[in-house]
């Protein structure tokens, strides 16, 4: 009677082992890639079990109107069933030729641009079920938080040259056209000639020809004295 009484109670202590054990198994951790996200731009949460999720199924609940779901990532492969709810969304999935260390699963998410506030949003997990166990375990380190923040206000880069108002940048093209004008308002051309006195000289000097005109002036007129001369 007493070895009866003896193997019941071991039999007991092995049983509360291992439904304690089992517990554990099935826990269920989640963490955020970040503490805050800008607008427009990315965040993860991984949830993390101590399983090979070969099957794998749980209700992610979070902010629709903060955050939208873009997809996810895992080494247990094979193509989850994801359906968005109005307060999150649910995911499965099955794979019985997932690796041995196929124990995380990634979902990514965007912050949506109209939402910066300072308050924290919170990711929750419930139904979580993994492995082969019906079990579960919506309690242990299965809640994430991350803030939505402004972008910041970036100022312009100034140019390291600026230019003045109105300059073009090409200071060849933007000088004025050479005035050729003269005092008199006359135009000049550049072949033209410029006297000592500063004025454009439009008609050269012809020196040789009226000299030799002269000359042969005088020359007729002797010639013509001589005749008369003759004549008498």
């Amino acid at each position: 009677m007493k070895n009866m009484k003896k193997t019941i109670i071991g039999v007991a202590i092995i049983a509360m082992f291992l439904i304690t054990m089992m517990g554990s198994v099935n826990a269920a951790s989640m963490t955020a890639s970040a503490n805050e996200v800008e607008v427009n731009k990315g965040v993860s949460v991984t949830i993390s079990t101590d399983v090979t999720m070969k099957a794998v199924q749980f209700k992610l609940n979070y902010d629709t109107s903060k955050f939208e779901y873009t997809g996810y990532t895992s080494k247990a492969g094979a193509t989850a069933t994801v359906t968005k709810t109005a307060d999150g969304l649910t995911f499965a999935l099955a794979n019985s030729a997932a690796p041995e260390d196929a124990k995380s699963i990634v979902l990514n998410f965007t912050a949506k641009a109209e939402t910066a506030n300072v308050n924290e949003e919170t990711f929750t997990i419930s139904g979580f079920k993994a492995g082969t166990s019906t079990d579960k375990d919506n309690n242990i380190n299965a809640t994430a938080t991350v803030k939505v923040v402004a972008a910041p206000v970036v100022d312009p880069e100034q140019p390291e040259n600026p230019e003045q108002p109105g300059n073009t940048g090409n200071e060849d093209n933007n000088k004025p056209a050479e005035d050729n004008t003269d005092n008199k308002g006359t135009t000049t051309n550049n072949n033209d000639k410029v006297g000592t006195n500063g004025k454009v000289i439009t008609k050269l000097n012809q020196t040789g020809t009226p000299l030799f005109i002269g000359a042969a002036v005088v020359v007729a007129l002797a010639g013509a004295v001589l005749v008369v001369r003759k004549a008498k």
